[in-house]
């Protein structure tokens, strides 16, 4: 197993999932959020969607607390460039979308290494319900994305499965999954084919751009 992945017991007896770890995600879009949009998220999104692919030329490294998959770097830090008097506050947004999107392929294609390829990405809860964000993950991944509609709260939801298979109410882990996601219901965003080229080119710049910083803060030290 390679380090850059974290591989844990499952719930299910007799099998382990592999995790990939990102430090900033929400988090991130949060402190854009109080930054530049005082006027609350509704403008913020709406400035969102007046941006483009692209950002207008902006790049940002979204690692604003460290780095975790692949090398576990605790010092990264983030950063925006290609920016110009011709930037928006709506483009810095944009741009930190498509950076944490761009990273979360960067996880998908580790992850694919090891499993195979992905039919599809089901996600939900937090940043995936800011309106743009499954779409940019579809493309950005090249993978069908499945966005679950409503609270999502699969940590609890996992807990109840193990409770209730373990007090004996459901017959097994299958009949406690149909039974915790009974009404369940997902809005599918397919990759624009178009849009996949540009940003694997984008992806392959951001993490050109970091290995740069990462080099140049060796020098440094």
């Amino acid at each position: 197993m390679p380090p850059e992945l974290i591989c844990g017991a499952h719930a299910l007896p007799g099998t382990y999932t592999l995790e990939s770890s990102m430090l900033t995600c929400a988090a991130l879009y949060d402190w854009c959020r109080k930054l530049l949009f005082p006027e609350g998220l509704t403008v913020m999104n709406e400035e969102v969607e007046g941006s483009s692919l692209g950002s207008g030329g902006v790049y940002v490294l979204p690692f604003f607390q460290g780095r975790g998959t692949p090398d576990w770097n605790s010092a990264a830090h983030g950063a925006f460039a290609g920016m110009s008097l011709s930037t928006t506050r709506g483009d810095m947004a944009h741009a930190v979308l498509e950076a944490i999107a761009l990273e979360a392929a960067n996880h998908v294609k580790l992850l694919e290494q090891q499993g195979g390829e992905a039919a599809a990405i089901v996600v939900g809860g937090g940043l995936t319900n800011q309106p743009i964000f499954p779409q940019m993950l579809a493309d950005a991944t090249g993978r069908t994305v499945l966005r679950e509609r409503g609270t999502v709260e699969g940590t609890a939801r996992g807990a109840w499965m193990s409770a209730a298979v373990q007090l004996g109410l459901v017959d097994g882990f299958e009949e406690a999954f149909d039974v915790a996601a009974r009404d369940s219901a997902y809005d599918p965003y397919e990759p624009i084919e178009s849009n996949i080229p540009l940003y694997q080119e984008m992806r392959l710049h951001m993490n050109d751009l970091y290995a740069n910083m990462e080099r140049e803060g060796a020098a440094q030290r």
